[in-house]
């Protein structure tokens, strides 16, 4: 049995997936899941279905979304998988949305939120015209960020991801548990959907400006903690609330678990580059 906290997975619930109970019986059911979605094209659900593909959507100019971004100034990026190589070029960033008090576990608004409204409702109804489809509580905007191999902690669903700016190269690189490879995803003036469990990196750029917004569902999405108060206001904001079919239902090993797989696929000037790394930042 596993020995920590899982994380979920989603998958269309007509399939009705029992849970494996070792590593290798459930990589084993996520991908008899990822090609009944594949090979059924049909099902009304499958573009939202993220267990070892990507969806990507169709290339968009991100000059109105650039143009809110760069008249926003963005506080120092805190996150601890991110860095700037270039000292020139410090990594900011804030998240917009739903957060949790990491005192009271209550779900509330980031500060960053009530201090950047306008750039919020910009975001949101970029990413709404985008998807139309997709909901998410919060949005994690980056400037210069650079983010070593890492997962997304505990998204109750889905991700999209969009980057702008004035830079070339930058791709993010994505491994899937279920397939066990790494693939890399072209994001600049792109929607890619992904699963933010999955361990990815940040690709080297050249260039002076790299926004990259990713928005995700928070666990906190449906905390009795969460006012109504806070409901009302963040979907005043342009946030389109999930409901449970919008979030993920089966479970993956814990990141802890999956780290050695994802190293050992790791292409070899990535691994190079990861080890390179410090290990605080």
């Amino acid at each position: 049995m596993w020995r920590c906290q899982h994380e979920s997975r989603h998958v269309p619930r007509s399939l009705h997936l029992q849970r494996a109970v070792s590593s290798d019986g459930t990589r084993l059911a996520f991908f008899a899941a990822w090609l009944v979605v594949v090979l059924c094209p049909c099902n009304p659900r499958w573009q939202h279905v993220l267990e070892s593909t990507l969806q990507v959507a169709a290339a968009q100019d991100g000059g109105a979304v650039l143009k809110a971004l760069r008249k926003t100034k963005l506080p120092r990026n805190r996150r601890s998988p991110a860095f700037s190589r270039d000292p020139s070029l410090e990594a900011r960033g804030c998240t917009l949305g739903l957060t949790e008090d990491r005192c009271s576990r209550a779900a509330i608004m980031t500060a960053a939120t009530r201090k950047r409204l306008e750039l919020t409702q910009d975001l949101c109804k970029a990413c709404r015209v985008a998807d139309p489809g997709f909901h998410f509580t919060s949005i994690q905007v980056n400037l210069n960020a650079q983010y070593r191999m890492h997962t997304d902690g505990y998204d109750a669903g889905p991700s999209r991801m969009f980057c702008c700016g004035n830079f070339s190269r930058g791709r993010m690189w994505l491994h899937t548990w279920a397939g066990e490879r790494w693939t890399a995803v072209d994001v600049r003036e792109r929607w890619v959907a992904f699963d933010g469990r999955e361990f990815h990196l940040t690709e080297e750029w050249e260039g002076p400006e790299r926004y990259s917004l990713v928005y995700f569902t928070h666990p906190a999405w449906q905390s009795q903690l969460l006012t109504s108060s806070t409901l009302r206001q963040l979907e005043d904001l342009g946030f389109p609330w999930p409901t449970e079919q919008d979030t993920f239902e089966l479970q993956l090993p814990c990141s802890n678990e999956r780290r050695p797989v994802a190293e050992q696929s790791l292409p070899p000037a990535l691994a190079a580059w990861e080890r390179a790394l410090p290990h605080e930042w």
